[in-house]
């Protein structure tokens, strides 16, 4: 008997997601494409990679966030954004680079402690990579998007 199919999409994950980090006190707002594909495996290090986001996300005590799913080309994305400060661009380079580095599996070290150093160790079992910029003239501040690639067709 054949094991039943995966059915978990970034939908669902990042809807469990939200309700683990608890956002309490933020605005949250879901912009979830319909119709997402099922993700390639059974989305426990998504999961686990979209969580730490969301602590990374509260950590900035941000007033209002909103979570967005679509696909793009070859690839499903969920965008956080975010209000408050922005990441500082020293701060931000030294991400950007490092999130190349883990994604290219040139990177790996066991005692991250930063949530989205730690989502981008996750990624790596499903071949996605994490992307965070400042954004200049916005209601939000911050953007986080989580690339994933859309699982091969059977």
């Amino acid at each position: 008997m054949a094991p039943p199919e995966n059915t978990t999409t970034l939908n669902d994950i990042a809807g469990d997601g939200l309700v683990i980090v608890g956002l309490e006190g933020i605005a949250v707002k879901k912009e979830f494409e319909q119709n997402m594909p099922p993700v390639s495996d059974d989305g426990s290090s998504i999961w686990k990679a979209i969580c730490h986001l969301g602590l990374e996300i509260t950590a900035a005590s941000p007033t209002k966030v909103i979570y967005k799913t679509r696909i793009e080309g070859n690839a499903q994305k969920i965008e956080m954004y975010r209000d408050g400060k922005p990441m500082p661009d020293d701060a931000l380079q030294f991400f950007k680079y490092l999130f190349d580095e883990i994604a290219r599996r040139k990177t790996k070290w066991p005692c991250y402690t930063r949530d989205c150093l730690i989502a981008a160790q996750y990624l790596q079992d499903n071949s996605g990579r994490i992307c965070l910029e400042n954004l200049a003239s916005c209601r939000y501040t911050v953007r986080i998007t989580v690339e994933i690639p859309l699982p091969a067709q059977k």
